[in-house]
């Protein structure tokens, strides 16, 4: 007989209907940040069980330190509005023309080249190749700025993704 699981532990089972069948679900319940209540996530699906636990087993760790579990849909875009919003906007240590000037820099340069992707499928090499494309002359290909502008387009993505 299988065994039960424990309040706050989650649970794992096969989808066996739809065009999902066969996969395998994860579920946990987490304290919402924003509303205060609590809500039931569903883990992204996985080919196995094995799989399946150690996404649940992941999340669930994430919970227990009290850090978020990364939503696998969040954008790129949605993370920098939310960091913007309430990260740098109350931080004593930047002030108002620090918050202006990153918010631009995210706006004309990054947000519509990396600003669709996934936080999941985000990589260090999307990141190289926008910073390259930035510093490379215009008759070369690029769009020929400044390393000090380049430089401080990696500091804000640094910043915000670490």
């Amino acid at each position: 007989m299988a065994r039960s699981r424990a309040n706050g532990e989650g649970s794992v089972w096969e989808v066996t209907t739809g065009p999902s069948k066969g996969k395998f679900r994860a579920t946990y319940w987490a304290t919402d940040v924003a509303s205060g209540k609590r809500k039931r996530v569903y883990l992204p699906l996985s080919a196995t069980k094995t799989e399946a636990k150690k996404k649940l087993a992941n999340a669930l760790r994430h919970v227990q330190d009290g850090t978020p579990v990364p939503d696998p849909k969040l954008t790129l875009d949605a993370w920098m509005t939310t960091w913007f919003r309430d990260v740098l906007a109350p931080s004593k240590k930047s002030g108002r023309a620090t918050f202006d000037l990153y918010s631009t820099l995210y706006r004309v340069h990054v947000r519509d080249e990396l600003g669709h992707l996934k936080l999941a499928e985000l990589g260090a090499e999307h990141v190289a190749k926008l910073l390259a494309k930035k510093l490379l002359p215009k008759d070369a290909g690029g769009e020929g700025y400044q390393a000090s502008t380049v430089n401080r387009i990696r500091a804000i993505l640094l910043s915000a993704l670490d």
